[in-house]
């Protein structure tokens, strides 16, 4: 009967084990991932990259509060 028990947590332990393992990987993906998404890692300095704003209305040069329908430049 012990060697049944014996077994049986062997076997759970080992499940846990494994279940623990894949989170992991899961983990460090996503963290690849998204660290990959915002550019970092890699060759940060050779990244070029462009920025693209869309503005409606109409642009005006000065200092105008926002929220008035203007776009300073």
């Amino acid at each position: 009967m012990d060697s049944n028990i014996l077994k049986k947590n062997k076997r759970t332990s080992m499940l846990y084990v494994l279940i623990f393992f894949i989170l992991l990987a899961i983990v460090l993906v996503s963290a690849a991932v998204l660290l990959k998404s915002f550019g970092i890692g890699g060759n940060l300095m050779t990244s070029q990259k462009v920025a693209v704003i869309y503005v409606q209305g109409t642009m005006v040069t000065g200092d105008i509060s926002t929220g008035l329908g203007y776009a300073a430049s």
